[in-house]
């Protein structure tokens, strides 16, 4: 998992530049922070339509969500759809972020 992991953080820093991520230490996913003003629930619907299926991070919260996070899994997926898929994710997020 660390391969996947390592993967996606990397991609993100190439795609995605604007997003803060913690590194973890273990699991399944990233716990994506976007700059305030993002509407994750929109950036979601904008990067499934592109074929990239992310988590709006509201579903984490058991009240109050935050609206500018995402849960992003990498472990089912090798490190190269990792890459395009967060290219993909950066073309939304750039499309989002010009309509807000």
């Amino acid at each position: 998992m660390k391969v996947h992991r390592d993967a996606m953080l990397e991609a993100f820093a190439r795609y995605l530049p604007d997003a803060r991520i913690r590194r973890p230490h273990g699991g399944y996913f990233l716990w994506v922070e976007l700059p305030s003003g993002i509407d994750s629930d929109a950036l979601a619907a904008t990067a499934l339509a592109r074929g990239v299926g992310v988590h709006s991070g509201k579903i984490c919260y058991a009240k109050d969500p935050e609206s500018n996070f995402l849960r992003v899994c990498y472990s089912f997926v090798s490190p190269e759809q990792i890459d395009r898929s967060i290219a993909l994710l950066g073309a939304a997020y750039a499309s989002v972020a010009r309509a807000t």
